[in-house]
């Protein structure tokens, strides 16, 4: 019988002992100096700059000039929407915007739909890419490919276009 009570002793011991290193510290900690209580916190933190791309798109590149070719291809993007699926041709990119502008002038000359895309992220320097379209056929894409390396010794890589994604 004594080894029983003395098991339910030491049990007994070591549940306190447990409570005593879980809320002592807890009870005896005082608040660090930097934290304030959740009533002082009056104003809400800033949010972090949000930075966008900006596409200039020539005006030869009009809805009207766009929905004259009929033959389009549709990809759904959920269940609810569907998007019709273009294809540009990305021919460059640069770190100066003079030297993309440039291209995109010669292009223009050639009479390729040529557009400067603008992106940039945090912390690094602006990207500006050269693009070449949009296209509604990829085959239409693949054909001006061609033109191009002909024309402008420039062989452009053909990519989905998304205008809501720089």
């Amino acid at each position: 019988m004594q080894h029983h009570g003395l098991r339910t002793r030491i049990l007994g011991a070591v549940i306190l002992v447990a409570l005593a290193v879980i809320f002592l510290p807890m009870l005896l900690n005082h608040r660090p100096e930097n934290t304030a209580p959740l009533a002082e916190l009056t104003e809400r933190p800033a949010s972090p700059p949000v930075q966008f791309s900006k596409i200039v798109v020539p005006a030869a590149l009009s809805s009207e000039n766009l929905s004259a070719n009929t033959a389009s291809t549709n990809v759904p993007s959920n269940k609810m929407d569907t998007m019709t699926v273009t294809w540009i041709l990305q021919v460059a990119s640069f770190s100066q915007a003079v030297n993309a502008q440039k291209l995109v002038t010669e292009l223009q000359k050639l009479s390729f739909p040529a557009y400067v895309s603008h992106s940039t992220e945090t912390n690094k320097p602006p990207i500006y890419r050269v693009y070449v379209g949009p296209y509604t056929r990829q085959e239409q894409a693949t054909d001006v490919q061609k033109q191009l390396q002909k024309q402008a010794k420039l062989s452009g890589q053909i990519v989905q276009y998304n205008p809501l994604q720089p």
